[in-house]
């Protein structure tokens, strides 16, 4: 296996490229050396998780990883795309680390992008300078990766024609949003969304929609706050990184992000879905089981979902129930699960299968076998170093890993990879894994028993939340608040 690391695909995005298209990378008229990672986008500290924050922080940070197996040609390619909120994050993560992948016969590429305000900005004055306004400079990056790739993978043993996407979180929201944009069309054929939702309604960069303001509107309120009352794009350049990063801080929750533009993104994700956008790909899509433990990241307790859920609590305790006795966590832990990422996973597996598009639901429950006696089930992210294969690399879960957790590891290594391979994730041996109807089942089961498929899984609870969702729709819509 070789590793390159470091490998620029557009041009550092500083200067008059700050909030600008990416442009081309400057070719390199010696050796590039490739044996360290690039910097980092610039975001805030994290204290409470693994992060590369001790790496160096540049607005010159788009680069580009790949391992490649030794005397590769024509093998699958495969592009992870990081999680973090939009504002956190790096290819470069040791849980990412792409040899597992490569061992089995993968090109693994991971990936750079603009975070937090540096990735997604509007505002008037940025507008004005460019014909197509684009406001999503953070999934503008990962386009520029993937034509990169197009363009060069083929000199590392890869297929240009070949290529998986896929990413967990605010990366599986990326990967939701590259299905459906038409700057991304015909850069992939496959695409795998872990825990990145599905029914997101995005809001607007530049006019109000939806009963909500437009996001330019808010932009314009914040540089005013910085004493910026009329700016032009200079004045805006002219801000500080640590003044951009204070833009939509983290204590504001997940409420920011990629917005529709109409140039990288033009509609929200379903109602792409729906056009026919993504009927050309092979997808796989599903969630965990503890996903409410990300939302305590940013501040929301499943108590205080609880609390919240007003005159509704006694119906969703009977839905959520069905004869069990729940507390209040219990229950706004699985309100949480469901409505941001179980019930729009199916929602978008529904309608991908309805417009003839392959896809394959999954339901994540696997607990590492020491952690399994206070577990809440498999946290938001859990599935990534099983994926990945780099449990033993993760001192703090190297330490706990059993034989049962590294076969496990291994067999979510090779679903992904023959995904990968044929556009088909069963495996031999292990569990035939079809793919959804239109009601999105069967949903492939993976705990800690093996995998098993089920039908009509969590129906009650999921058909409760999609009722919610088109009231809350609806009532957006008409200019309600709720």
């Amino acid at each position: 296996i070789t590793a390159f690391k470091g490998i620029p695909f557009a041009a550092p995005p500083v200067g008059e490229l700050r909030w600008a298209p990416p442009a081309p990378a400057a070719d390199w008229p010696d050796t590039l050396d490739a044996t360290a990672y690039g910097d980092i986008c610039p975001q805030p500290s994290r204290r409470d998780r693994p992060s590369p924050v001790e790496q160096a922080q540049s607005e010159d940070c788009l680069t580009l990883n790949v391992w490649a197996p030794a005397d590769a040609e024509g093998a699958p390619v495969m592009v992870w795309i990081h999680g973090g909120a939009v504002r956190l994050g790096a290819g470069s993560l040791p849980y990412y680390d792409g040899t597992a992948f490569a061992e089995r016969g993968v090109v693994l590429v991971t990936i750079n992008y603009r975070l937090g305000g540096l990735g997604f900005f509007a505002h008037p004055a940025l507008k004005d300078e460019a014909s197509e306004s684009p406001a999503n400079f953070g999934l503008m990056d990962q386009v520029a990766a993937l034509e990169w790739v197009k363009e060069n993978i083929a000199a590392f043993g890869g297929d240009p024609d070949d290529v998986t996407i896929f990413g967990e979180s605010a990366g599986g929201a990326s990967v939701l949003y590259l299905m459906t944009s038409p700057l991304a069309e015909g850069l992939f054929s496959k695409a795998i969304v872990q825990s990145g939702g599905g029914g997101q309604s995005a809001s607007c960069a530049w006019e109000a929609c939806a009963g909500k303001p437009s996001v330019s509107s808010e932009a314009e309120k914040w540089t005013r706050e910085k004493g910026l009352e009329e700016p032009d794009a200079d004045d805006l350049r002219a801000l500080s990184v640590e003044d951009v990063l204070s833009y939509a801080p983290l204590s504001k929750g997940m409420g920011f992000g990629p917005m529709i533009d109409g140039h990288v993104i033009t509609d929200n994700i379903l109602d792409r879905i729906e056009d026919g956008a993504a009927s050309d790909l092979n997808v796989i899509i599903g969630s965990n089981s503890n996903e409410a433990s990300v939302m305590m990241a940013f501040g929301n307790s499943p108590e205080q979902a609880a609390s919240a859920l007003g005159a509704r609590a006694d119906r969703l305790r009977e839905v959520y129930g069905a004869g069990r006795e729940l507390t209040d966590k219990e229950l706004g832990s699985e309100v949480m699960r469901d409505a941001v990422f179980g019930a729009p996973a199916r929602r978008a597996a529904r309608a991908l299968s309805g417009t003839g598009a392959p896809v394959w639901r999954y339901y994540y429950d696997y607990v590492l076998e020491r952690r399994r006696r206070n577990s809440a089930g498999a946290n938001h992210g859990a599935e990534i170093p099983m994926v990945f294969g780099t449990l033993k690399t993760i001192p703090m879960l190297g330490r706990l890993a059993t034989d049962q957790d590294l076969h496990h590891s291994a067999m979510m290594t090779d679903m992904w990879v023959q995904f990968a391979k044929t556009g088909s994730p069963g495996l031999e041996g292990e569990q035939d894994w079809p793919s959804a109807d239109e009601n999105g089942n069967p949903v492939l089961v993976i705990d800690a028993t093996g995998v098993h498929l089920e039908d009509d899984f969590q129906k009650a609870t999921l058909d409760y939340q999609d009722g919610l969702a088109v009231l809350l729709k609806r009532r957006t819509a008409e200019g309600e608040e709720e």
